[in-house]
Order: C-alpha cells, then structure tokens, then sequence
C-alpha cells in the first residue's frame, strides 16, 4: 500500500511573473511503498490571487499496482517581490485659482510589479507659491508603488509650476 506523508510548514513564494508551481517533492517528507512510488500534487500552480490564502494541496502517491494514498497539507502562498517605482518629470500650469492638480499617472513612467501597483503621488496640488522662479527649484513629488502584498517602493519626480495666465487689469471711469 502506498503511503503519502507531508511537511507541516508549508509556503511557496511568487516569482517575477507573478506566480508559482510546487512539485511533490516540495512538500513530500517521507511517502513510501513496499515497491515504488509515484507521486502528485493537486493543485500545483498558484498566481498573485492566492498570496496570503491558506490553500488545502492533495499529496497522491500511487503504487506500480495502482494503489493509492492521498494526504493534504496546507500552503501559503507568498509574494516578497517589491514593486519598482519609475518617474518621469513634468510640468503643470496654474489655472484662473492659481492651482494646479495632478494624479499619479502624471509623473508615472512605467512602475511595476509582478502582481500589480496602486500608485500614490504626494504632493498633488500645487500653487502659487510652488511656482518655478529663477530663485527656486521645482517642486519634488513622490510616488510611491504598493504591491497586494503591502510591498511598496518610492520614487521622487521634479515638477516645474508655471503661471501661464497674463494677470488682468481692471480700471474705474473713464
């Protein structure tokens, strides 16, 4: 009769691409058979929608005269790949309030991650007195890329404020 055995402490870690497949003998300890035997796992392959899931794995050994023994094991999945945050500098106008909003995909260039990225970017506004005058330097803005699994990586951006708008003049009487 074929005897499958497990490890207990099981954890399996996402590569670049953003999953990973686990063999028998990854978590096989011991399985054994008077003759040979041959062994499988179900299922075997998990992606970024399992990181951080308990998952329940079938450990089959199967003997040349067809017996078999199955035994489950859990496994957590885990991702420790960090993002990598990637900017690029812009340039913003102030409008007719003197402000000037952007979002994260403004000063984006290309971050990633092999199971995605939330992407932040602070400061977002700007004003007046963020514009970019001989005396004063652009502003420096950080995103910041955060995986599913809470991993995050920062980059910093230049973002030069202009004040486009000629000013207008108003007179009284004549």
């Amino acid at each position: 009769t074929a005897i499958a055995d497990y490890s207990t402490s099981l954890t399996a870690f996402l590569d670049e691409t953003g999953s990973v497949t686990i063999t028998p003998a990854d978590i096989d300890i011991g399985s054994y058979d008077n003759c040979s035997v041959e062994l499988s796992v179900a299922p075997d392959t998990f992606t970024c929608d399992d990181v951080g899931n308990f998952i329940v794995v079938t450990l089959t050994a199967t003997d040349p005269g067809g017996n078999t023994d199955t035994d489950t094991a859990i496994l957590m999945i885990l991702d420790s790949i960090y993002p990598t945050a990637i900017t690029k500098d812009i340039t913003v106008e102030l409008d007719e309030n003197g402000e000037a909003y952007i979002d994260a995909s403004h000063v984006d260039n290309g971050s990633y991650d092999n199971c995605g990225v939330e992407l932040n970017v602070e400061p977002n506004v700007f004003t007046c007195s963020d514009l970019d005058l001989p005396t004063k330097a652009p502003v420096t803005a950080l995103l910041t890329a955060t995986d599913p699994s809470r991993l995050s990586d920062s980059a910093t951006a230049n973002v030069t404020v202009l004040d486009l708008l000629p000013p207008v003049i108003t007179l009284t009487g004549d």
